[in-house]
């Protein structure tokens, strides 16, 4: 029996991550190779360096064709918030009489929505349901094999930037990929860390990562909202770096310190070991750096909110994951007292994948084994090249 493997492309704001994948038993994840390679990230949805961009990932996915000793023909590609455009539109279409509904039904009406979602410089890159509506007003997720005379929805259009998806073809055209499948990340994400029950309700996934943060709103299957702003882990230690008049790697070093359960008292200090010697860093001075960073991050979160308050009538349950903060210490309780909310943080259940930094890489994974696995029709351009 041939497995189900795939390939993808996770592109992170400091980092690119190729990884070949299949299914395991219990519906877990077997890795059978995986490459990182560095670069300067982006910010204001533009790369910082396009060459260098596209040399990482010609390196990174170069690296896992040499170890299978083959060449990658098909690859998933994590499209980050920075570079996405979300369009929900409600569509409808009414038949003769009553029908069972179909999975073909289904298609139509996203088809039939997708020329008033095109805009230049963009493409549709996938499409997802909040919710279905049957002609008794009925909401549902599923409408296959229910008899209803209409069949219409709150439906989710991603539309992603040529400029990101040029920068992609050009740096995978040396390696004979032929086929390419563009991911929002914030979707995957949506649906593999929150279960289908909890997506019945609003819920908010705060992914931070080291230069920007993505805000999107999940219901059902779709994204009700989403914005990427640039703020991130890196903001922190830039922080450092003008504060302590620290170097950038010692800076770094610092951050993975912090711990909030350590006493701001007169005499508490970080002891940070730098080319210079040892430096004593009040823990006051140190903490109050990250809780500025934090409240920051918290205004964002905020504005988001209470510009999407419009979209959302139920009380939304805010995640937090990705790189950028979860691993410090206590930072996710005073982001939450920030926000007066409780806060959760995401991470994978997978060995060795199992921090809230690895979410956006085994949510692609998963959103490409299961669409890999799939029978029904996509849009005809989803893997044009």
């Amino acid at each position: 029996m041939i497995k189900n493997r795939v390939t993808i492309l996770d592109v992170g704001s400091s980092g690119v991550t190729a990884l070949i994948g299949e299914r395991g038993i219990n519906n877990t994840f077997t890795v059978l190779s995986a490459a990182r390679r560095e670069y300067d990230g982006f910010a204001e949805g533009r790369f910082f360096d396009v060459g260098e961009f596209c040399g990482a990932v010609q390196r990174a996915v170069g690296e896992l064709a040499e170890n299978i000793k083959a060449d990658v023909k098909k690859i998933y590609v994590g499209v980050p918030g920075a570079f996405v455009r979300l369009e929900n539109r409600k569509y409808k279409i009414a038949y003769k009489g009553k029908k069972k509904i179909k999975q073909v039904d289904i298609d139509d009406l996203f088809d039939a929505g997708r020329a008033a979602v095109e805009k230049e410089g963009y493409e549709v890159i996938s499409h997802s349901d909040v919710y279905f509506v049957l002609d008794d007003n009925r909401k549902v997720f599923d409408p296959v094999g229910n008899i209803s005379s209409m069949l219409g929805g709150n439906l989710t259009y991603i539309l992603c930037e040529k400029y990101f998806t040029d920068a992609v073809r050009k740096a995978l055209s040396g390696i004979k990929a032929d086929k390419i499948k563009f991911v929002f990340d914030g979707n995957a994400e949506g649906l593999y860390l929150l279960d289908r029950e909890m997506r019945e309700f609003p819920s908010l996934i705060i992914d931070v990562g080291y230069i920007t943060t993505c805000f999107s709103i999940v219901l059902g299957n779709g994204i009700l909202a989403t914005q990427s702003v640039d703020f991130g882990g890196g903001m922190l230690t830039a922080r450092f770096v003008e504060k302590f008049d620290l170097d950038f790697d010692d800076a770094e070093k610092l951050k993975r310190m912090v711990n909030f359960g350590i006493s701001k008292g007169a005499n508490s200090f970080y002891s940070l070991e730098t080319d210079d010697g040892i430096r004593q860093l009040p823990v006051g001075e140190v903490h109050g750096q990250v809780c500025k960073g934090l409240e920051e991050l918290a205004a964002y979160t905020e504005k988001f909110v209470a510009e999407n308050s419009n979209k959302v009538k139920s009380v939304i349950k805010l995640y937090l994951t990705g790189g950028g903060i979860t691993y410090i210490r206590g930072a996710k309780d005073y982001f939450a007292s920030k926000l007066g909310v409780h806060v959760e943080i995401l991470s994978p259940n997978v060995s060795g994948y199992n921090k809230a930094g690895d979410c956006s890489v085994i949510s692609l994974l998963d959103y490409a084994l299961n669409d890999n696995n799939e029978k029904k029709r996509f849009f005809s351009d989803f893997f044009k090249f």
